[in-house]
C-alpha cells in the first residue's frame, strides 16, 4: 500500500497499481513496473527463435575468418556478425531443414562462379572441387583467391578448410574431407573468390555434397 507524506500534492512511498514511489536525496520520484511479464511461447515465436538461435550459432563458425574479410567491413551501425543474422535469418529454419542454397557466406558484388564437378571420397579422404575458371574472371580486376566453407547438419557445425590457397585462374581445389562423415552423409559447400586490390566477392557458389566410398 502506498503512504502519502505531504498531501495530495506531495511524493509517496510504497506502491500503487503499477507504480512505485520512493525517494533519493530528498527527491520525489516515481517508477513504473509492468503490470505482468510474459513469455509467449506461440508455435510462431518458437520458431522465430530456433531461427536466431541457429543463424547465431551458424555464424560463430565465420567470426574469425569471414566475418574481418567481408561482413565486418560491409556491416553499418552493427556487428559483423549481426549483419550476417540479418542476412540470413529469413532463409534459416534450423540445422536440420533450411534451405541451405539461400544462405550467404559472404555479400558478393559479383556473381557466383559456376562449379562444374565437387567429389567428396571417404576412401582417399579428400574432397575435390573444380570449376569454370572463365564464368566470373571478367568481374575481378587482378587475381582473386579461393576461398570455401562448409556446413555439416548432422554435426551442427561448420568450417573454412579453404582460405585463398588458389586462385580463380587455377580451376580446381583440394582439401581434407572431415573425419566425422561417413559414406552416404551430405554437406554443404560453398565456393567464393576474393579480389584484395579492389576489395570485389564474389557472391557464394552453394552445392549439397555426398560423400562417396
Amino acid at each position: 500500500m502506498g503512504v502519502i507524506k505531504r498531501g495530495i500534492l506531495g511524493g509517496f512511498s510504497g506502491r500503487v497499481a503499477n507504480v512505485i514511489g520512493a525517494s533519493w536525496k530528498g527527491i520525489a520520484y516515481m517508477r513504473a513496473q509492468p503490470l505482468s511479464v510474459s513469455n509467449p511461447r506461440t508455435v510462431a515465436q518458437t520458431a522465430n527463435r530456433v531461427r536466431f538461435a541457429t543463424a547465431g550459432e551458424l555464424g560463430r563458425y565465420f567470426v574469425n575468418n569471414l566475418f574481418p574479410l567481408n561482413w565486418n567491413s560491409r556491416a553499418q551501425r552493427m556487428s559483423g556478425y549481426n549483419l550476417f543474422i540479418k542476412e540470413n535469418v529469413a532463409s534459416i529454419v534450423d540445422w536440420d531443414n533450411t534451405n541451405w542454397a539461400n544462405v550467404k557466406m559472404v555479400l558478393g558484388d559479383v556473381p557466383e562462379v559456376a562449379i562444374t564437378n565437387v567429389v567428396a571420397s571417404k576412401s582417399s579422404g579428400v574432397v575435390e572441387v573444380e570449376w569454370d575458371k572463365t564464368s566470373i574472371d571478367s568481374y575481378f580486376s587482378g587475381p582473386a583467391k579461393s576461398y570455401a566453407s562448409t556446413v555439416i547438419k548432422k554435426l551442427k557445425r561448420a568450417d573454412v578448410p579453404v582460405s585463398g590457397t588458389s586462385y580463380l585462374s587455377d580451376g580446381d581445389l583440394s582439401f581434407p574431407l572431415d573425419a566425422d562423415l561417413g559414406v552416404g552423409d551430405e554437406f554443404e559447400f560453398y565456393l567464393m573468390f576474393f579480389d584484395e586490390a579492389s576489395d570485389t566477392w564474389s557472391a557464394s557458389k552453394h552445392v549439397t555434397v555426398t560423400v562417396q566410398s
